[in-house]
């Protein structure tokens, strides 16, 4: 990761995943539509359609579940990175996703200099034109940071968001 071809910010896709949760557990892989496409493959669905047309660079799935992650890696084979977190501050109920990114970011070495595209696995209603809307607003926004509906999209990690 780091500077995309052509020297430009480098873009990812950010899908973190939970595996558990107390009100609805297993809730990323809860069925939706009338294909019942596990949530968290709506969402990467989307993010890989947003990487063939050039929006974004790479596409990241993280969880704490063996479960979500191979559901990903068989319907996407080689189109996205999926990250295992591993038990920690990063996995608790309580854990932001601030802290999930920051977290992977020091357990895998990642930069920082790249704009994140957080796609949530429970927002399925959202499009591409969504997130082409939203890398729009962020290229014309000074300050950074681009929170639309349905899509958030932040560019050059905020200092805020690496400290503890």
């Amino acid at each position: 990761m780091g500077e995309a071809e052509g020297g430009s910010m480098k873009r990812i896709a950010f899908i973190p995943a939970r595996g558990t949760s107390k009100r609805f557990p297993r809730k990323n892989l809860a069925p939706f539509g009338p294909d019942k496409t596990p949530l968290v493959v709506v969402a990467a669905t989307l993010a890989v359609q947003a990487e063939t047309i050039g929006l974004l660079d790479d596409v990241v799935v993280s969880s704490d579940s063996h479960g979500v992650l191979d559901i990903v890696q068989s319907r996407f084979p080689g189109q996205t990175t999926c990250l295992n977190r591993q038990p920690g501050p990063a996995t608790a109920e309580t854990a932001r996703v601030r802290d999930v990114l920051c977290a992977h970011m020091a357990d895998h070495d990642l930069p920082t200099d790249m704009d994140i595209c957080l796609l949530l696995p429970t927002s399925p209603l959202r499009t591409l034109r969504h997130i082409t809307e939203s890398s729009r607003l962020l290229a014309e926004d000074t300050t950074g940071l681009y929170d639309g509906p349905n899509v958030s999209v932040v560019g050059r990690i905020p200092t805020f968001a690496n400290t503890s």
